[in-house]
């Protein structure tokens, strides 16, 4: 497993690339920007993604445990078998996307216009919306 635990990602437009089994616990990813992404089995502890924008990415099979995802921005997404664990989901925007076999247990997302957003065996459970 690759590891980029408590680096710090330059603020950059990334495109086209793969990660695969990475670890990116306690990292800083604030304000990147990744076009046609796949993290695919990746970690993503108590890592920090704030004010980044990620479009055509896919992150399958991830753990978003207590990230900051706060004012992130999701577009033409592929979230499928991740979990958000306590995750600071505040003010994210979400436009369209696969959100299937993801778990958003205790999540607000009274916020939210899911509208176009697939969520095919998608844990809600004690969702606040």
């Amino acid at each position: 497993m690759m590891t980029f635990s408590h680096k710090r990602l330059p603020v950059s437009n990334f495109k086209n690339c793969l990660f695969t089994s990475c670890n990116f616990n306690y990292a800083d990813l604030q304000e990147v920007n990744t076009t046609s992404y796949l993290f695919n089995h990746c970690h993503f502890l108590n890592s920090s993604l704030h004010s980044s924008n990620h479009k055509n990415t896919a992150f399958t099979n991830y753990k978003f445990d207590g990230a900051n995802l706060f004012v992130a921005v999701f577009q033409k997404y592929k979230i499928t078998g991740s979990t958000f664990g306590e995750a600071n989901m505040s003010e994210v925007s979400i436009k369209g996307g696969n959100w299937s076999y993801t778990s958003l247990r205790h999540q607000k997302l009274y916020q939210y216009n899911l509208s176009g957003v697939q969520l095919i065996e998608a844990s809600i459970y004690r969702i606040i919306c």
